[in-house]
């Protein structure tokens, strides 16, 4: 844990004599209140972000900062300064539905006189929005575990008036690779959440490799011109083109909302006359030397997203950019369909931004 023990000159920490007070001279004076009361005789089960664990993030931060424990209730006592959460805090007059969040995350913090409300428009939301009130004290997480916790040690806690209102710029925020943790008030509090998109390699998903005597003309030319059974495909051909298109609609019509459609691990493209025309040999990626794979792939995800969204319009279709597509297009840009564009532009300028970073040295 980091200590913090100063006294703070800022705006929020000013004279008792108005904002909120929460602790005075190391002994709870606010109220939080939750709707419904949480009870320790219904077991929460997993990791649940909901008023309830909104409140208990509230109460620990406040007694890590000041050793005073803020009671919970349902029925705030009058005329002692409460801070409502959640379903309370809409239920006291926040006001949330005024927030234009398409993945329901905005959040609302109003601090007047000895009232706070604050409440987010889902569970995760409201979570959230007791971290931004606690960062306002001077909190932060800056990493998984004690080690990462950052806290001012006080005896008086008080808050002057103030209001805060926030959404998520993105549509999905994770950290790839951090799955093995769940999810934690660390990635909560440090702005994770959003859409669940899926990224995986899948092209074997949509067409296996069964096919292959059937149709080897949907799979991938060697060097050598063989067809080759794999998961790598001949993504010129239009037959294969929508075949695919419609493996993608079937996995979205059975739930599938935001599915992947990332090439296999790995180089092995298809080095047929038709793929290699697409390619512009002027465009080379710069972790590699080789010759940029970034046009075809993007026509043949132009292609399906046209197709999807003839039947799915607000479905968003997935991609990794890396290895030899890890550079914006040279071509095609300008014709993308819509529900493909935003994704495939952030997703490029990410991978484009990690691979500048492996071309140099970490002082560099």
């Amino acid at each position: 844990m980091v200590f913090l023990s100063f006294i703070f000159m800022a705006a929020f920490m000013v004279s008792t004599a108005f904002g909120l007070d929460i602790v005075r001279d190391g002994k709870p004076v606010a109220q939080v209140v939750v709707s419904p009361l949480p009870t320790d005789t219904e077991p929460r089960r997993g990791f649940q972000p909901d008023d309830a664990m909104a409140a208990k993030v509230l109460v620990d931060w406040v007694s890590k900062m000041t050793d005073a424990q803020l009671p919970i209730t349902a029925a705030p006592t009058d005329g002692r300064p409460a801070i409502y959460i959640g379903e309370a805090a809409v239920k006291a007059g926040l006001k949330l539905n005024d927030i234009q969040s398409p993945t329901n995350e905005g959040l609302r913090i109003v601090v007047i006189g000895q009232k706070a409300l604050i409440g987010g428009q889902s569970g995760v939301a409201t979570v959230r929005a007791v971290c931004r009130f606690l960062e306002v004290i001077g909190c932060r997480y800056l990493m998984e575990g004690p080690l990462g916790e950052v806290y001012p040690r006080l005896k008086t806690l008080h808050l002057r008036d103030f209001s805060l209102t926030e959404k998520p710029a993105l549509l999905s925020r994770r950290i790839w690779g951090s799955q093995w943790a769940g999810e934690t008030l660390w990635k909560i509090w440090n702005g994770a959440g959003g859409l669940s998109l899926e990224t995986g390699h899948s092209w074997g998903r949509y067409i296996p490799q069964s096919l292959f005597h059937e149709h080897p003309e949907y799979f991938r030319m060697n060097a050598d011109g063989q067809r080759v059974p794999s998961e790598w495909l001949c993504t010129s051909n239009m037959d294969l083109r929508a075949l695919f298109s419609q493996r993608v609609i079937e996995a979205i019509r059975k739930g599938r909302i935001y599915p992947s459609i990332s090439p296999p691990d790995g180089t092995a493209y298809c080095q047929c006359p038709s793929c290699k025309a697409q390619d512009n040999p002027n465009a080379i990626e710069p972790s590699s030397g080789a010759v940029s794979m970034t046009d075809r792939f993007v026509d043949f995800f132009n292609y399906i997203a046209q197709r999807v969204a003839e039947e799915f319009p607000h479905s968003i279709l997935n991609f990794y950019c890396y290895a030899d597509y890890t550079q914006p297009p040279a071509a095609h840009l300008n014709s993308l369909q819509t529900s493909a564009h935003g994704w495939l532009q952030f997703a490029i300028a990410a991978s484009t931004a990690l691979e500048a970073q492996t071309a140099h040295r970490i002082n560099n």
